[in-house]
């Protein structure tokens, strides 16, 4: 793996989402910086090279539950560690701040991002059925 994290902002996950075909370019910078206004929020990026090839966003739900927002990898480059290394870094940071719990939600279509948060000890809490959405939580 020859991933580095670093912090990034709403510009570089829109360059990176515009390459996923299955989110359908829907996270513009103009949506994720509304998601976030106000909030206690982190955007993390893997780069390779210098190209950001990743992106993991999340906010503060409270003082104690941080919400893991959207995330994603450009697909040439899945399935070589960056989501995990993603995840762990967002984990750490928020952990190190005091958050005693993340939420995530994701969706059977995702079966990748399922197994990731499975494998890394996330419980599911919870399915809505008008989204198809499956929530999950970790306690850090």
């Amino acid at each position: 793996m020859d991933f580095e994290i670093k912090n990034g902002s709403s510009a570089d996950v829109e360059l990176i989402d515009a390459h996923i075909k299955e989110f359908e370019k829907r996270n513009d910078k103009e949506r994720i910086e509304a998601r976030l206004a106000d909030r206690q929020s982190l955007i993390l990026i893997a780069v390779q090279h210098g190209r950001p090839i990743g992106y993991k966003v999340g906010y503060a739900l409270d003082e104690k539950v941080f919400h893991s927002w959207i995330g994603g990898v450009l697909p040439e480059f899945r399935g070589r560690g960056a989501a995990q290394l993603l995840l762990e870094a967002q984990e750490k940071h928020i952990r190190l701040i005091g958050y005693e719990y993340i939420q995530v939600k994701s969706m059977n279509r995702f079966p990748a991002m399922l197994r990731l948060l499975i494998r890394n000890g996330y419980e599911i809490t919870g399915f809505d059925t008008q989204t198809t959405k499956i929530s999950f939580q970790k306690t850090l």
